[in-house]
């Protein structure tokens, strides 16, 4: 285990790690652990070890165990990236952290699928309600609203922002949840007979580049 591991660890509230190669496997017996969680990590996986690594999280998750996993979602065009262009949008983005295996949640869903059952799933947060500082930085909002939010800027209007928008993003999830069920995608959403409307929930449903995961093991 590597210092900086130690170090950014402890940023994270975590008091022990330890680090493993999980593509070449885990050192943990078949069906030990209940629950397994990962955050921000499937994105950074390269498409061709995604399947071994789930494949071993369901190795040593107990039969009806669980696991949530969040991770980042959507359609990256890697295959028309242009590696020796600095300026390319995809090439920016793998750079950006790693992003090397992002894919679709539908996509993400069919790989875990195989292995476990999908308790709930959604996109997150629901478009477009990034945290504060991403909706600054991104511009997401326009001009305008930066220019109004620059009035009042500060560290404790910004922890009420996001508490505003986290309550705002956890209404509109649930709403969505008891409407169209534990699995919320746009393939799975029903005409509603309203364009307008139709157009208002793909638009939600399209989340801001993550989504949350949770899954169960099946019993043997």
């Amino acid at each position: 285990m590597s210092s900086s591991c130690i170090e950014i660890a402890k940023q994270n509230g975590f008091d022990h790690a330890l680090t493993y190669d999980v593509v070449q496997g885990l050192p943990y017996a078949d069906n030990e652990f209940d629950f397994i969680y990962t955050m921000d990590f499937f994105g950074h996986v390269e498409f061709r070890s995604k399947d071994p690594m789930i494949a071993e999280i369901s190795r040593i998750t107990k039969p009806g165990g669980y696991g949530f996993h969040g991770i980042e979602s959507g359609f990256i065009d890697y295959l028309n990236c242009n590696p020796k262009n600095p300026d390319d949008t995809v090439r920016k983005y793998v750079y950006m952290e790693g992003h090397v295996g992002v894919e679709t949640l539908e996509d993400i869903l069919d790989r875990f699928s195989k292995h476990f059952e999908i308790v709930q799933a959604f996109p997150f947060p629901i478009r477009p309600l990034l945290n504060i500082s991403n909706i600054l930085n991104s511009r997401f909002w326009g001009e305008e609203f930066c220019s109004a939010f620059a009035d009042i800027d500060n560290p404790t209007s910004r922890i009420a922002a996001d508490l505003v928008l986290g309550w705002v993003n956890k209404y509109l999830t649930d709403q969505l949840l008891q409407i169209y069920g534990n699995v919320v995608l746009p393939s799975r959403v029903a005409d509603t007979g309203n364009p307008a409307l139709n157009r208002f929930i793909d638009t939600l449903l399209q989340g801001c580049g993550f989504s949350m995961t949770t899954l169960r093991k099946p019993q043997a």
